[in-house]
């Protein structure tokens, strides 16, 4: 893990060697919605470097029935597509490529499930620099 990057309670120490470094960034989250609507779900990444991006997260889902959906959020703006297909069981992994991010930025995950009695939740976003 990078040097000052924190994932699953761990800070990593590792400063590279030589060649170009390249940022990541990682956020863990226990929110959990319930909404049929999109929901901020997601922890909250601040972009550290502009560049462009590589973001990953997997949407996990309490039932495999129903509408189920994530979407990327910059600045509190829904960016890209609605992802609603690719689920595997329960988990929906994303990961979407050439995403211009400016440092400063927010980025977060928003998801939504199919009623009250269900739940959706993204455990984990990450960004790293293509």
């Amino acid at each position: 893990i990078k040097s000052g990057t924190t994932i699953f309670g761990v800070t990593g120490n590792y400063e590279g060697g030589g060649g170009t470094s390249k940022n990541a960034q990682a956020v863990t989250s226990t929110t959990r919605v319930t909404s049929t609507s999109l929901t901020a779900c997601s922890g909250t990444i601040t972009v550290a470097k502009t560049g462009t991006y590589d973001v990953y997260w997997s949407t996990h889902r309490t039932s495999t029935s129903g509408s189920w959906s994530s979407r990327l959020y910059i600045n509190g703006t829904a960016s890209g597509t609605e992802q609603t297909s690719g689920w595997s069981n329960h988990v929906q992994p994303i990961h979407l490529t050439n995403v211009s991010l400016t440092a400063g930025q927010t980025i977060r995950v928003y998801a939504k499930s199919r009623g009250s009695n269900y739940y959706a939740y993204v455990p984990l976003l990450t960004i790293i620099e293509s």
